[in-house]
C-alpha cells in the first residue's frame, strides 16, 4: 500500500475495472486489512485476461518466463473462468514481487494477453475497512488531495 498499488480481478472482471480506473478523475478503493500485504503477489496471485484463441500460446509464453501460470477454473464449472468481455482468466502464481512496473510491462509483450490485474499507479486513495470496525485511509498516491 506504500505507492497504492493493488492486484485486483479475483472475480475476473479485471478488463472492465482497469478501463473504469484509467478514465476516472478520482479512484477510491475499499479493501479489507487482510488484503494488505508487503509485496504484491505474496498472498494471491496475479490474474491476467488472455484471448480465447490464443490460451495456449499464452500459457508457453508465461511458463517461459518463470510465472507459473495457471487457468483459473471455478468449482462446478465446466471449463476456465471467463471473463465478462469474453476472455479466459489466467492467475500467475508469481509470489512476493519485485518490480511490479516490469512485470506489467514484460506482460504487455506476451501474445495473447489483452489486461493485468496490476493496478499500478491507478489510486488516489485506499480505503481500509479494519477488523476493529473502524477504518484507515491511504494516500494521496497520485498527487491528488480531496
Amino acid at each position: 500500500p506504500g505507492r497504492g498499488y493493488m492486484v485486483k480481478g479475483g472475480g475476473g472482471a479485471l478488463l472492465g475495472e482497469k478501463i473504469l480506473a484509467s478514465r476516472s478523475k478520482l479512484n477510491i478503493f475499499i479493501v479489507g486489512e487482510d488484503k494488505l500485504v508487503g509485496r504484491l503477489g505474496e498472498k494471491t496471485p496475479v490474474p491476467v485476461e488472455v484471448e480465447p484463441g490464443f490460451v495456449s500460446m499464452a500459457l508457453a509464453s508465461l511458463e517461459e518466463l518463470g510465472l507459473n501460470p495457471r487457468v483459473r477454473t471455478s468449482p462446478g464449472k465446466r471449463g476456465p473462468v471467463v471473463s465478462d468481455w469474453g476472455g479466459v482468466i489466467v492467475d500467475l502464481l508469481t509470489g512476493p514481487l519485485e518490480d511490479p512496473r516490469g512485470l506489467e510491462s514484460m506482460l504487455r509483450n506476451v501474445p495473447g494477453v489483452r489486461e493485468t490485474g496490476l493496478f499500478l499507479g491507478l489510486a488516489d486513495y485506499i480505503v481500509v475497512g479494519l477488523s476493529s470496525c473502524g477504518y484507515r485511509v491511504l494516500g494521496p498516491y497520485r498527487g491528488r488531495a480531496v
